[in-house]
């Protein structure tokens, strides 16, 4: 059996959800028994300072990096995650300032928190630096993140805010705030009388359930993620929607289930794949590091995979869970829109929801289907279609006009004639600011997709936004155009983000497709100018000609590469290197080996079985010199995904090392310039002496 400070746990579940010390006081008192014998001799030390402040009229906070125990007002408490520092600030739970000071948090709109005490105001972004307070508005030194479900604030810039004053000794910080100034303690919120719903929703990410509890916030500001608990702090339940996944079954979902486990370092206690109607989940108990129990079921619908994770304050052993099982047997991937039981969680109408850019805190409103990318600046859409947005430093003299003229001209050097066709440039006003847009149109070799270029020259600062729309259904010149023109408007990808499915669109929809999503773009112009400096950003060179030099330590050479291309992998130390650019990339790899000719041997066999498969491809061979080293080079011409696309593989060895450069272009993307580039990095590949 697996034990755990229960008291302990349940406190800190009614902390993470808000709730007032009257909800958690049997919490607390039976953490009593435990908390006299875990009191350490420097906190017993502190207590005559604790009890001066209680005289004085100050509420007491006190706390460690890397601790989940925290005191307040000399009552020892615990808190879900423990206070940690970056960039020199200590960063902690949201929470623990309405149990500390009896602060009120709301969680409005674009991740944006605003705390409340009194008539002092502290408002926060998740993801921003920035810090309103009553005094006007600052910067910190971190940024709040929500980390495992949890959201972390700067502790010492938001307690300044409301007035409190801070001190340190021996690793413990103590915030102290004048009982006047604050609000009660761990005070309810005004909703919490209110009759609660039957059952609750999501209608954008399409899941319904029992009403599990109080919902303490949106754990995303895309609504992905939703965390509740209970009004007595028994239980907590976060939901998570990932979109965009693989088909799965049962087992999939399990076995997934288990490699995140693994990597959590935690225990499985139970696992399962249980049928459930016409579908079936996986369902796994687990315990952690330090004997937590929880249940996390893992459900598939349409491309989503649905992530319950459910804690509880008195589990200790995974036969505890089957109490709430009626709960979360209720959870259902759908949604019944017509149905007055449920409570949509949603705020999203018409199917679009708002997204934001986490770099630069740009908003935009985007259809049903859309989602961010990884990185944080892109936002990918059904069909192959993109959304990405960049800022850079305004070069001197620069216009929204001749921005786009230049960028017209960039089009031209990067697309065959055949594979292009550019509409013109035109003014508009988006985001309160006049707009130059560039209207084109490219051919994959599976139809013509628009790229609509939007760009922005507001002070010192150039904004850019552009739109790749899906394949659309076009007659005449075009459509015949498209039968002998292959380009790619990826940023690197050689294949032609065909769907598979043969599906077009018309003109008009992608039209106006743009159109909503230009008119949603909030672009946060002043914040942008105070927060950085001089940036660039390379993907935008207008120049394809310029190179910059890159160089390995470890193998001893130099290359250039065009400043154009973007880099994929660019650690020359290591043993593979990648760049992607419009319509192809770039594959540097690096083996070490004493049997090159077995490395060549194994490329010559494999392009001459290519040859003769009857597919298409065709190969030639010939020789070559890089850096004094003789070389052979494989030229493939083939087809991708439907795009054919040229590959130029140079290989040689060099001191035991076996190099192969791996150049691919798609024909459509085959202009001089975009060759003289890849042409320039072959050549200047040079070993040191």
């Amino acid at each position: 059996m697996i034990l755990k400070n229960k008291p302990a746990f349940l406190l800190a579940a009614a902390l993470l959800a808000g709730i007032s010390p009257a909800a958690a006081q049997s919490a607390l008192a039976a953490s009593a028994e435990v908390g006299n014998a875990a009191i350490s001799p420097a906190a017993q030390s502190a207590a005559a300072s604790i009890q001066e402040s209680a005289g004085s009229g100050l509420n007491e906070l006190r706390l460690k990096a890397g601790s989940r125990r925290i005191t307040i007002n000399g009552d020892a408490e615990v808190i879900l995650r423990a206070p940690y520092r970056v960039n020199g600030t200590t960063m902690v739970p949201l929470s623990v300032f309405a149990s500390a000071f009896g602060a009120d948090s709301r969680l409005g709109d674009g991740d944006v928190v605003k705390l409340t005490i009194g008539t002092r105001k502290v408002t926060l972004t998740i993801g921003s630096p920035v810090l309103w307070t009553n005094k006007g508005k600052s910067r910190m030194d971190a940024s709040p993140a929500m980390v495992g479900g949890v959201l972390m604030v700067p502790l010492r810039p938001v307690a300044e805010g409301f007035g409190a004053s801070i001190s340190s000794s021996n690793g413990e910080v103590v915030v102290k705030l004048s009982k006047a100034l604050s609000g009660q303690p761990g005070k309810e919120t005004a909703g919490d009388n209110q009759s609660s719903p039957a059952m609750v929703g999501n209608s954008y990410y399409g899941w319904s359930m029992d009403n599990p509890g109080d919902l303490v916030g949106q754990a995303s500001q895309d609504e992905s993620s939703a965390v509740f608990s209970d009004p007595n702090g028994n239980y907590y339940l976060q939901i998570h929607v990932a979109g965009g996944q693989p088909d799965q079954d049962g087992a999939a979902l399990l076995d997934n289930l288990a490699e995140e486990v693994k990597a959590n370092q935690e225990t499985v206690l139970h696992e399962e794949v249980v049928r459930q109607g016409d579908v079936s989940y996986a369902r796994m108990i687990t315990s952690d590091e330090d004997g937590m129990l929880a249940e996390i079921r893992s459900y598939y619908n349409d491309h989503k995979v649905y992530l319950l994770y459910f804690t509880l304050a008195d589990a200790y052993v995974y036969q505890d869970f089957n109490a709430y099982a009626g709960l979360l047997d209720s959870f259902r991937t759908s949604y019944d829109a017509g149905s007055s039981r449920i409570e949509d969680l949603s705020h999203e109408t018409d199917g679009r929801h708002t997204l934001y850019n986490e770099v630069y805190g740009i908003g935009v409103t985007l259809p049903e289907g859309w989602s961010k990318d990884d990185n944080g600046t892109d936002f990918n859409g059904p069909d192959g279609a993109r959304v990405r947005f960049s800022v850079s430093s305004n070069p001197e003299g620069q216009t929204a006009d001749s921005w786009a003229e230049q960028m017209k001209q960039r089009l031209n050097q990067l697309y065959v004639p055949a594979a292009l066709r550019v509409e013109g440039v035109s003014l508009t006003e988006a985001s309160d600011e006049k707009a130059a847009v560039l209207k084109a149109e490219v051919n994959a070799g599976d139809g013509w997709k628009p790229v609509d270029q939007v760009m922005w020259v507001v002070d010192d600062y150039r904004y850019f936004m552009e739109y790749q729309g899906p394949v659309q259904a076009v007659t005449g010149t075009a459509s015949a155009a498209s039968d002998s023109a292959n380009a790619n408007s990826n940023t690197g990808d050689t294949g032609s983000g065909n769907t598979g499915d043969g599906e077009q669109v018309s003109a008009d929809s992608a039209d106006s497709t743009f159109d909503a999503i230009l008119n949603s773009v909030d672009i946060p112009f002043s914040d942008i100018e105070d927060y950085y400096g001089k940036l660039e950003d390379r993907a935008l060179e207008s120049d394809l000609s310029k190179m910059v030099i890159k160089s390995s330590a470890a193998n001893g050479f130099t290359i250039q590469i065009p400043r154009y291309w973007t880099p994929v992998f660019d650690q020359f130390d290591q043993t593979n290197v990648q760049y992607s650019f419009p319509g192809g990339s770039f594959k540097l790899a690096m083996i070490q080996t004493d049997a090159p000719e077995q490395y060549l041997g194994n490329l010559a066999g494999s392009y001459a079985a290519a040859a003769s498969s009857g597919s298409g491809v065709t190969v030639s061979t010939d020789k070559t010199v890089v850096s004094g080293t003789p070389a052979t080079v494989f030229t493939l011409h083939t087809t991708q995904d439907g795009v054919p696309l040229t590959k130029r593989i140079v290989a040689f060895s060099h001191k035991g090392t076996f190099y192969q450069l791996t150049f691919a272009l798609n024909d459509a993307n085959a202009t001089d310039e975009q060759k003289t580039a890849m042409s320039k990095v072959e050549k200047s590949f040079k070993f040191g002496e």
